[in-house]
């Protein structure tokens, strides 16, 4: 997987015409273990390459997946990161 952080990140100076951008997340496929360490890696990557209170919401694609335990973990736990930074953040 390959990562791209924003350049410059994005902030809530720089400032969206059309109000908070959406990054979506999909849920990879896969058993609910190894689908998860991969979200897990994937969500952090985009939550730690915002800025902080960035006009930005990080969406997760889970659907039905969402109630598995492992992933619930991992959306839990990232869930705490992003309002902790200030992002909004959604599971659909």
């Amino acid at each position: 997987m390959t990562v791209i952080s924003p350049d410059p990140a994005i902030t809530p100076e720089a400032g969206l015409p059309d109000g908070p951008a959406e990054v979506v997340v999909t849920v990879p496929e896969g058993p609910g273990r190894v689908a998860a360490a991969t979200l897990s890696c994937r969500l952090h990557a985009v939550i730690g390459g915002a800025g902080a209170a960035a006009p930005l919401t990080v969406v997760v694609a889970a659907g039905e997946r969402a109630d598995d335990p492992d992933l619930a973990r991992v959306l839990a736990c990232a869930r705490e990161s992003a309002v902790s930074r200030g992002l909004g953040f959604e599971v659909r």
